[in-house]
């Protein structure tokens, strides 16, 4: 009993630390596409500012 509880718990862990990355990539891909694109569009912040942190984000995406 005890060795199935701790199986149950080891693929739950794992679940969750798929779902973590899953949602991470996905905030990083999105953060990075939001201020490339802003970067684009606005006037407010000029592209030489935003654009290294698309690209940090997308590294970061890429890494996970």
């Amino acid at each position: 009993m005890g060795d199935n509880l701790s199986a149950m718990k080891s693929i739950w862990r794992e679940w969750e630390i798929q779902k973590l990355d899953s949602y991470l990539q996905r905030s990083a891909l999105f953060l990075a596409k939001e201020f490339y694109k802003g970067s684009l569009v606005s006037g407010l912040v000029s592209t030489s500012q935003t654009a290294p942190l698309a690209f940090f984000f997308l590294f970061i995406w890429l890494k996970i």
